[in-house]
């Protein structure tokens, strides 16, 4: 099970192209961080240039599209607007992006918390 301290499961999926998924996913998590905080509704650059960043490397990946849903709420600091980016992979029957004049496609919808109320 184990070879070198690794489990063997773990190294037959080492194959190069994951390691630099692996390698960009540890730069962007090191870039986010760099922004410093990012508190939901704060308006902070950090918040900003976060949601900036996400948006960006998400329309990067082909087929994927970005929503921002917006929405104000009262907290103890006052009224403060909340953002979410909304990821969607719209996908043909057959895997590939959606078919023209399609009414319903099926979709794949991604989201994740990028902040903290």
């Amino acid at each position: 099970f184990f070879r070198y301290g690794i489990p063997v499961l773990f190294q037959a999926l080492m194959t190069p192209e994951l390691c630099s998924v692996a390698l960009r996913l540890r730069q962007d998590v090191r870039e986010i961080l760099s922004y410093g905080a990012r508190v939901a509704g704060s308006g902070s650059w950090g918040h900003q240039r976060t949601r900036h960043f996400l948006t960006k490397r998400v329309r990067q990946c082909e087929g994927w599209r970005t929503d921002l849903d917006s929405s104000s709420q009262p907290t103890v600091l006052g009224e403060r607007t909340f953002h979410n980016i909304v990821c969607t992979l719209p996908l043909s029957p057959e895997g590939d992006p959606a078919a023209p004049g399609r009414l319903s496609t099926p979709t794949v919808v991604f989201g994740a918390h990028y902040d903290s109320k």
